[in-house]
């Protein structure tokens, strides 16, 4: 099986996997989970929440180890989407300005692969200012990714691109900007279950739509002129 498609099917494994299994294990030892007074605590006091996806994580190192490992293969299928944006570059000659777009785009995949990485290698509950930079980092460029990325899709692979999926993307594409909307702008505090909700949407949407790449991997077919194979 080619490599493309290894790495797509263990990322698109890896990432719900670890997410079911550490809100089950969260929920199933959460009485024990705790480090000190301090976290029993706040464990007590928000028994009844919805959790994040943070303070499910942090307590359960694979559940750590595998997103990690989920961040560092997205790098790799965000590195042939943007082969398959510069082969479309060159077939179609566009405006300059979706070159440029095509680099901004990676650029920002990797910000946000790093933004992940951060996440999950600093804990909310030990340090806490830096998590929340990491996870700003996540969901706002995750946002600008998918925003650029679909108009991308618009421009060069709307020919290759069936109508529904297209369609599929941009229904996504405003379904996360509106939960992310309501992650930024609301008080965690007073609406404590939104917040947490609106995370878990906003992590499900980005999935959703990382996966729906997909299509371009198995059927675009890459020019023996840029060096790449087809698949």
């Amino acid at each position: 099986m080619n490599i493309k498609i290894i790495l797509f099917f263990l990322l698109a494994s890896i990432t719900p996997l670890t997410l079911i299994l550490s809100y089950i294990l969260y929920f199933k030892h959460k009485p024990y989970v705790c480090f000190g007074q301090r976290k029993k605590k706040i464990l007590e006091e928000n028994q009844d929440s919805v959790p994040y996806i943070s303070d499910t994580i942090e307590y359960l190192p694979m559940a750590t180890f595998g997103l990690a490992i989920s961040s560092i293969l997205s790098i790799g299928l965000y590195i042939i989407k943007f082969q398959y944006n510069r082969l479309q570059i060159k077939r179609c000659n566009p405006h300059s300005l979706v070159s440029t777009f095509t680099v901004v785009s990676f650029l920002i995949a990797l910000i946000q692969s790093i933004g992940l990485l951060g996440v999950v290698s600093f804990p909310q509950h030990y340090i806490r200012n830096v998590h929340l930079v990491f996870s700003a980092i996540y969901f706002i460029f995750g946002l600008f990714y998918i925003i650029i990325s679909t108009t991308l899709d618009y421009n060069l692979h709307l020919n290759v691109l069936a109508p529904k999926l297209f369609i599929f993307r941009i229904i996504l594409s405003v379904l996360y900007t509106v939960a992310i909307l309501i992650f930024q702008s609301t008080n965690y505090k007073e609406y404590n279950n939104l917040c947490a909700l609106s995370e878990i949407t906003c992590v499900t949407l980005y999935y959703l739509f990382f996966i729906s790449f997909f299509h371009e991997y198995k059927t675009i077919v890459v020019g023996e002129d840029l060096g790449y194979s087809s698949f």
